[in-house]
């Protein structure tokens, strides 16, 4: 008896685990010129980005920073003023099993911004989620193929194993500039964002070619007092190469993130135009996503004079990702809270999505969450500039159910507002969303087989009875026959029925009982 193993190996990429965490992040900056002038918050808003992660023993820690910006109202000033703020945020996410050197995958959110003034200070309080998912990429070593003993009967079957085959990231610069009409008469630029899409990720000779917009939005200070504010519009095209050896097999996925947004106005001369110039940089990140498959071993028996036996190991393995999307056009009502002034012409609007769930229902996925719609408008009848924030419920349909861990982006772009009555408006803006889901398959394999002597019995002839959940393949093993054998001796019977009686050819040895 010379038994042979043969062992493939295979890349596991395992999910050592996930979190999802909610931090509290504080940010202030000096409010000029405020001293005993009273200072009305108009509009607020804030985006994070994720500077670092780090795994440690049983533990993440995730760095980054929240950018802040606001628009307010000094004293009886007819105008907007604006300033920024910045704060850096450090969080530990604790995850048992992680170790030093395991991948890291992150997302955050901002969820919520609140500013106020307090003592010759704009203070935002702003609630960021940072999701934090971390994997490790192991090598099991499961058994292909026996040799060296006759009679083997073999299950096999392919397993593939998804992963990440290589990752990398490079900027692009985005500049341009658009013409605004003489009679805004545009002063500065108060607030901005910007909202990169990835339309495509292709390879390419030597990378993976990426492209897609970026719109980007300015709230900017008119000169006309019936109009102090106005909210601009572009779109920014961008296209790059992201370098990448040809050799490196995988499908493309790429994300897009804006690093750094610079909006300002270039006045012109007395009845001329004045220019918005846009200056963008912008992360491009590649990922590509490839396969290990291999064909492995996942029972055996012989029908010789040997009996084997093997240990099963259960491998989880990622079968890559999920992927569910929506866009929708959503209306409401946006009701003003009482007391708030009439609304007479309506300037510009921000609207922040955020989703509470998912459910399903008459067959359709629908997403749920709250807008925090902030609204610029004129008072009815007078030059004064308000502002009014709420908050409303809205669904939306995805192309997909996604699963409990799944992980969701939502954008609004094209918010606007009309007055329907003096203190009600429709609201309108259209909403993206995007969720990804990391798959996972079940796969027993073999990892070992040993191989003993079989007790010997006398050949014969018998009668099996399956039970329910008998295969041929069980029924094969149990008596150490191959199949074939029971398909020959059954009129080719093709597989075993509950309760239907199979005729048995015995050979001379049985397995151990």
């Amino acid at each position: 008896m010379d038994l042979k193993i043969i062992r493939q190996g295979i890349e596991v990429e395992k999910l050592v685990g996930e979190r999802q965490v909610q931090l509290p992040v504080r940010a202030e900056a000096l409010v000029p010129g405020a001293g005993r002038e009273s200072v009305s918050v108009l509009m607020a808003d804030g985006f994070a980005a994720v500077t670092g992660s780090e795994a440690q023993a049983g533990r993440v820690v995730v760095s980054g920073d929240v950018f802040c910006q606001a628009a307010y109202r000094l004293g009886q000033e007819g105008g907007a003023r604006a300033l920024t703020a910045q704060a850096p945020f450090e969080q530990m996410v604790e995850i048992e099993g992680v170790t030093p050197k395991m991948s890291v995958q992150t997302d955050q959110t901002v969820d919520h911004v609140e500013a106020a003034y307090e003592s010759g200070h704009m203070v935002f309080y702003v609630t960021v989620t940072i999701r934090v998912r971390v994997c490790s990429l192991d090598t099991v070593e499961a058994v292909s193929d026996i040799e060296g003993i006759g009679g083997v009967q073999k299950q096999t079957r392919e397993i593939c194993s998804a992963k990440l085959n290589a990752e990398t990231s490079d900027s692009v610069e985005l500049k341009d500039e658009v013409s605004l009409p003489a009679a805004l008469n545009a002063r500065v630029t108060l607030m901005q964002w910007a909202q990169p899409t990835v339309e495509r990720a292709e390879r390419d000779l030597g990378g993976v070619r990426v492209s897609g917009e970026v719109k980007a939005e300015a709230l900017i200070a008119s000169g006309v007092l019936t109009r102090p504010v106005a909210l601009v519009r572009y779109a920014l095209p961008f296209e790059k190469l992201i370098s990448l050896p040809d050799w490196i097999a995988g499908e493309p996925e790429a994300s897009a993130e804006v690093s750094r947004l610079r909006v300002t106005v270039d006045e012109g001369g007395e009845g001329e135009e004045s220019r918005l110039e846009i200056q963008c940089s912008l992360l491009l990140t590649v990922r590509m996503n490839g396969q290990d498959c291999v064909t492995v071993m996942t029972d055996v028996y012989s029908t010789g004079d040997v009996a084997l036996e093997g240990e099963t190991e259960l491998l989880r393995l990622c079968a890559g990702e999920k992927r569910c999307t929506g866009q929708e056009t959503i209306k409401n009502t946006l009701l003003l809270p009482e007391g708030a002034p009439a609304v007479g012409t309506v300037l510009a609007v921000r609207v922040h999505p955020a989703v509470s769930g998912w459910r399903e229902e008459s067959g359709r996925a629908l997403a749920e969450g709250v807008l925090e719609a902030s609204i610029l408008y004129m008072q009815a009848g007078e030059e004064v500039l308000s502002s009014a924030r709420a908050e409303l419920p809205f669904s939306m349909q995805l192309s997909c159910l996604p699963g409990e861990g799944a992980w969701i982006k939502v954008a609004a772009s094209d918010a606007e507002a009309t007055a329907l009555m003096s203190d009600r408006l429709e609201l309108r803006c259209l909403i993206r969303a995007q969720t990804a889901e990391r798959l996972v398959t079940e796969a027993a394999v073999l990892t070992s087989v040993q191989a003993h002597e079989a007790q010997t019995l006398p050949a014969g002839i018998g009668i099996c009875y399956p039970q329910k959940g008998d295969t041929l393949w069980s029924i094969g093993r149990k008596y150490r026959i191959s199949e074939e054998e029971i398909r020959a001796a059954n009129a080719g019977i093709a597989q075993a029925e509950a309760g239907k009686p199979l005729l048995i050819l015995r050979g001379r040895k049985i397995m151990n009982q």
